[in-house]
């Protein structure tokens, strides 16, 4: 019984040693102060407890009143304890907040955050992120985009009585995603004197840390928007990405980071009626789908070939406005379709703050007018 006993004091005391001793380092952020505008390098100033003075001072960058850990800015062993923070790799114009956390022996004693907006002169503008959830075998895309042709993300807006409330979304366990693709889209305004870009991208926060995944030639000529997409392997459903670009300005220069893009993957959209090939003896037909998990409205589409064909021409749909609704009927007031095969989908959609962030396309189903 002593000998147990012995033992557990023994442990107790070990594990003590091992968690650390004493009170958490006392810690806080002394520069930049609350709702400061910050640009180029800045100094981000830490104070510590008279104990505590040779403790290690760790700086992230993070969401604004989020709870992930964020993104590493930089760490210091020194009083007083100065970091530098090269504010141009972070994103420009999004609300973040930064915080401290201090080490010693094993104890961590963490600061409350002050919130920060980033504001350089240099950063190009990111107009749109969207992230897609397509059907397999899709052909005829989009050359460049490698997307469904003819959907402009900048165009689509919800309809009369739709809200931004999206689908309730318990689970962020894919339900149908076999053999579909999954794949992102930047979309940024061109810069003035840019040769190219960066393209960047993000998976744990929006502070980052930012990979480059692409680095292409400025357009030739006039374009409204320069863009670029790309099919992803390493992600799936319910995965957020985040999105922003460079301007390459001459040999060794670069801007600082546009603002960043916050997508999410979701689900696969599905249809419910008419059936692959079903017979439509009217020519108007009514369409119906399911609701998706997190989205907030849905597109539909009656062609004339597969929808997403280049030169494919829509003979009924109600893009760019989103419908709440789960089923639509061919207009009365409408000419009913002629003798022939047509192609129909519907996708479902996500936006956050009035901007398109998902699209999740179905499969492509034909309906037959005799």
């Amino acid at each position: 019984m002593r000998c147990a006993l012995a033992a557990t004091l023994l442990l107790s005391l070990v594990l003590t040693a091992c968690q650390g001793d004493g009170p958490p380092p006392s810690v806080a952020l002394i520069t930049p102060t609350n709702d400061a505008t910050v640009s180029g390098t800045a100094a981000i100033q830490v104070t510590l407890g008279e104990k505590d003075t040779n403790s290690e001072v760790r700086v992230y960058a993070r969401l604004r009143d989020s709870t992930e850990t964020g993104r590493l800015i930089g760490t210091v062993n020194t009083s007083p304890s100065i970091v530098s923070w090269n504010t141009t790799a972070m994103p420009n114009g999004d609300d973040l907040e930064i915080y401290a956390s201090a080490t010693r022996s094993n104890v961590t004693g963490t600061s409350a955050p002050v919130r920060v907006r980033v504001q350089n002169a240099s950063a190009p503008t990111l107009a749109y992120l969207v992230a897609y959830n397509l059907p397999a075998g899709l052909t005829g895309l989009s050359v460049k985009a490698q997307l469904p042709a003819g959907v402009d993300p900048q165009a689509i807006r919800a309809g009369v009585g739709v809200t931004s409330t999206p689908e309730p979304q318990p689970s962020l366990k894919p339900q149908a995603t076999d053999g579909r693709q999954l794949a992102v889209e930047w979309a940024w305004n061109p810069a003035d004197g840019a040769s190219g870009y960066r393209v960047l991208q993000a998976s744990g926060s929006v502070a980052g840390p930012y990979e480059v995944v692409r680095s292409p030639a400025a357009s030739a000529g006039s374009v409204a928007l320069e863009k670029y997409s790309r099919l992803l392997s390493d992600v799936n459903v319910g995965d957020k990405i985040y999105g922003s670009v460079r301007s390459i300005l001459g040999v060794g220069t670069e801007s600082a980071m546009s603002n960043a893009g916050r997508a999410i993957f979701l689900d696969a959209q599905q249809v419910a009626s008419p059936a692959q090939n079903q017979v439509v003896p009217d020519g108007r037909p009514i369409l119906t789908w399911t609701a998706l998990s997190g989205a907030d409205g849905y597109l539909y589409f009656v062609c004339d070939r597969p929808c997403a064909e280049n030169g494919s021409k829509r003979l009924w749909t109600n893009y760019p406005y989103t419908t709440s609704s789960r089923s639509a009927a061919f207009p009365s007031a409408q000419a009913a379709l002629p003798k022939g095969t047509y192609h129909w989908w519907v996708a479902g959609t996500r936006s956050t703050g009035g901007k398109l962030v998902s699209l999740s396309y179905s499969e492509s189903r034909q309906l037959v007018v005799p």
